[in-house]
């Protein structure tokens, strides 16, 4: 199975893509971005603000390719068999 997976952010040098530090780190820019839109605004720096947010939200997007699967873990080159898969019930 092919897998589109770029984007997304590593964790640490040693390019492991684990889901849910990513999830934390793009909500807190997020959450950051709100609180704090009027100083990035006058920094001229939203737009780059919401470019590593989209960035890491369009991974997350991508990661969700069946409706009850989101992949969870990814290393370079290689997908980790770490799947995450909800059950309907």
């Amino acid at each position: 199975m092919q897998v589109d997976l770029v984007g997304g952010y590593y964790d640490a040098g040693d390019h492991v893509k684990f889901g849910l530090p990513m999830a934390y780190s793009v909500t807190m820019l997020a959450w950051g971005a709100i609180e704090f839109s009027k100083e990035i605004t006058n920094l001229n720096q939203m737009g780059h603000t919401l470019w590593a947010i989209k960035w890491g939200t369009d991974y997350f997007v991508k990661a969700h390719t069946q409706p009850n699967v989101l992949w969870g873990q990814v290393r370079q080159g290689l997908v980790l068999l770490f799947v995450h898969q909800f059950s309907s019930a």
